[in-house]
């Protein structure tokens, strides 16, 4: 489970937009980032618990983060900003399925939109429900929507991820995530 810190609110490596890795998040290509930075990290006050870490992408080696300092419903997900909450990862429901939350499981769920953005649920959403399933690359998986088509993809530094057609291989649709809650 990656669980390095920043800043609350902050965006990776204390500055926006920017291209490069993170201090101990691997450089593409790599084996899974360390489970803490030396000294341990903690979650910003209000956020953590069981299945809390980071979401980080194995191409980019970015975490996902929020496109504001805001835990509302209609902020979109986006690479390398906003990363400190961190991630909620549920335990598998009945149907197998994942809900991922930024902070806790209190505030709005991570949901798919129509239109292939990525967002904090607005209000009620049916495509909250997330497919888990392995990747090649050492430790990673692929977040799938409820029926496995699509995959969230890494845009790049700064930018929204978006939900695209999954593509075997692909480290823009790799992922670290927090172990299940």
């Amino acid at each position: 489970m990656p669980t390095q810190g920043g800043a609350v609110g902050g965006a990776v490596g204390g500055t926006r937009g920017t291209t490069q890795p993170p201090a101990n998040n691997p450089a593409p290509g790599t084996t899974k980032p360390p489970a803490t930075t030396p000294g341990g990290t903690s979650a910003p006050q209000g956020c953590g618990g069981s299945g809390w870490g980071y979401i980080t992408g194995v191409g980019s080696g970015l975490r996902l983060g929020l496109a504001s300092d805001s835990l509302a419903g209609g902020t979109d997900a986006v690479m390398g900003r906003n990363t400190a909450y961190g991630w909620m990862r549920s335990a598998p429901d009945p149907g197998g399925w994942y809900s991922l939350y930024p902070c806790n499981m209190s505030k709005p769920s991570l949901v798919q939109s129509t239109d292939h953005s990525v967002e904090l649920s607005p209000g009620f959403s049916v495509m909250y429900r997330w497919t888990v399933s392995s990747a090649p690359t050492q430790g990673s998986v692929y977040l799938k929507d409820y029926n496995s088509s699509t995959c969230l993809t890494d845009n790049g530094a700064g930018r929204g991820v978006t939900m695209e057609t999954c593509t075997p291989g692909n480290k823009s649709q790799q992922w670290w995530i927090p172990s299940a809650g």
